[in-house]
């Protein structure tokens, strides 16, 4: 008995574990068939055909018609955006033509965005014309833009190109809810952009650009009058979102067009940076090799590299952006404008540029103001080296460094002595006709080699500034001088050094004083002197 019941319960037990088991089964057929027929009534599903053509499947209704639908899963009923082909079957969806006349056919574009409203009024001009044979015929011209309210400024190529290629040739990608409800999931409750673009033949067209669709699919758009929120590709509308400053030119100054025109007349530079007035010129002085000199704070020679640097950094500049147009005095102070951290002032053979700039921020951007043009602009401060320049950086590198062939003699008093050398440029004729020039040294009654002489002469004029001390009064007497008597009528220049401690001198010019060096200077000449008298040579310095 007890043997029959335990089989009794055993089959019991295995038909439950069965039961359980069919259930299972069960389910999985049924959630299978379940996404089998959401699969199959999805749109946008690919089939392969024959052909190898990936063709579309759509769900179909109860009487075999296919249709589409939305994002959602809302059917379009009035097929909006929908294509079929001659069988009634839907070839493509969510394609909607907004626009198709093309940018020939705009006038006007009205934009509203987060940088403010702004108006593009476009012309195509047509003109009639007579080709050869006599006959009359029209040729469209170049559209014109203009922006509404910037009429004086010269705008950026193919920004309003752009807008209006846009605005004039826009098309949808999907239709993603046609009944738009919950427009705060696309941004068009509060959209980036209003966009209305009014035709020649009269029509109008409005539509909103909302947010970017995630994972880079495109953006919402939608039609200002009505419902349907569709996408769009992305480059399709961004630059509707240029502000009015975007499609203003971005030059600052024009470059030269010729080689005397890129050449300045003058160039002053002032503001808080620079607590003198400097100006500095077109070097006219012989005697030195210095492309400028300075007339003001006091008259010297232009450091060659960072006077070029200055001057580079003002003819054919292009700013990275447009920060503002006919700014207002407050407008001015907020960009660092109304009292400008520098100035400069140059005049050009055909023009004059006036322009300001603020202090540069740490990103190391400045604000330039072209103050004829009344636009201020953002720029490297790496583009604009007058900015940031200085009066001691702008002094000539060498203390003084005449031409050899612009003197006729030079005296050096060094160690109690002074050591007088005549030079005498001289012309010879060689056996072919040709002309050669050499210079004639002579100390006393002996004639020094040229070759011999010019290291020393080098070593001489070769001497550098260390830093500013036009303040400084010497102490004691000078420990060397040198003084350059010219053969053109210049009168004669004397450097003097005087003793500043810490291994520098002080150097006066015709007894003003100019900077330090560093006495590595003055003793290799006190020492060269001496040598090139007694007949040795001399080291480079």
């Amino acid at each position: 008995m007890m043997a029959k019941d335990k089989s009794k319960d055993k089959k019991r037990k295995l038909s439950k574990s069965t039961k359980t088991m069919i259930a299972v089964i069960a389910a999985v057929v049924i959630l299978v068939g379940g996404l089998l027929a959401v699969v199959f009534y999805m749109p946008a599903c690919n089939d392969e055909s024959e052909e190898g053509v990936v063709e579309t499947t759509y769900p179909t209704d109860s009487d075999g018609k296919e249709y589409a639908v939305d994002s959602k899963g809302n059917r379009i009923e009035n097929d909006e955006g929908v294509s079929r082909d001659n069988n009634g079957n839907i070839v493509s969806d969510g394609v909607v033509n907004i626009t198709t006349q093309g940018p020939f056919g705009v006038e006007r574009i009205d934009i509203e965005n987060e940088s403010g409203t702004y108006t593009i009024l476009s012309e195509t001009p047509v003109v009639e014309t007579t080709d050869a044979d006599g006959n009359e015929t029209t040729e469209t011209q170049e559209t014109v833009y203009t922006l509404v309210g910037f009429e004086d400024a010269e705008l950026q190529a193919g920004q309003a190109d752009s807008i209006a290629n846009q605005a004039s040739n826009m098309s949808t990608t999907r239709i993603i809810d046609i009944k738009g409800e919950n427009l705060s999931d696309y941004g068009l409750d509060d959209p980036r952009a209003k966009v209305k673009t009014t035709f020649t033949d009269g029509t109008t067209v409005a539509i909103l650009i909302g947010d970017d669709a995630p994972d880079s699919l495109g953006t919402y758009i939608k039609y200002e009058d009505k419902d349907e929120v569709y996408m769009t590709d992305v480059d399709s509308v961004n630059a509707f979102l240029f502000s009015a400053l975007d499609l203003l030119s971005k030059e600052i100054t024009e470059a030269a067009q010729t080689e005397d025109d890129a050449e300045i007349v003058s160039l002053t530079l002032s503001g808080s940076h620079y607590p003198e007035e400097i100006t500095m010129v077109p070097n006219d002085d012989e005697t030195c090799a210095a492309y400028y000199k300075m007339t003001s704070p006091k008259e010297q020679f232009v450091n060659v590299t960072e006077g070029n640097n200055v001057k580079g950094g003002i003819r054919g500049l292009s700013a990275t952006a447009v920060a503002s147009y006919h700014p207002s005095d407050d407008q001015l102070d907020e960009l660092g404008l109304l009292h400008p951290y520098a100035r400069v002032v140059a005049q050009y053979a055909d023009v004059t540029y006036r322009l300001s700039a603020s202090k540069p921020d740490e990103s190391g951007n400045v604000y330039i103001y072209n103050e004829d043009k009344q636009i201020a602009y953002q720029i490297a401060d790496t583009s604009v080296a007058w900015v940031s320049s200085s009066y001691e950086s702008l002094k000539y590198e060498y203390v003084l460094k005449p031409a050899e062939d612009t003197l006729s003699a030079i005296e050096v008093t060094a160690n109690g002595e002074t050591y007088r050398f005549e030079l005498e440029q001289v012309t010879t004729t060689d056996d072919d006709g040709n002309e050669q020039k050499s210079m004639r040294i002579t100390y006393g009654d002996e004639q020094i080699a040229e070759s011999k002489f010019s290291t020393f002469f080098d070593n001489l004029t070769g001497v550098q500034r260390s830093d500013s001390a036009e303040s400084e009064n010497p102490s004691g007497s000078a420990v060397l001088t040198v003084r350059y008597t010219y053969n053109n009528g210049k009168s004669a220049d004397t450097v003097s050094y005087y003793s500043a401690g810490n291994r520098k001198m002080l150097a006066q010019i015709n007894g003003d004083s100019d900077s330090h060096v560093f006495k590595s200077y003055t003793d290799k000449i006190a020492e060269d002197v001496v040598k090139i008298t007694n007949g040795q040579t001399v080291s480079p310095i």
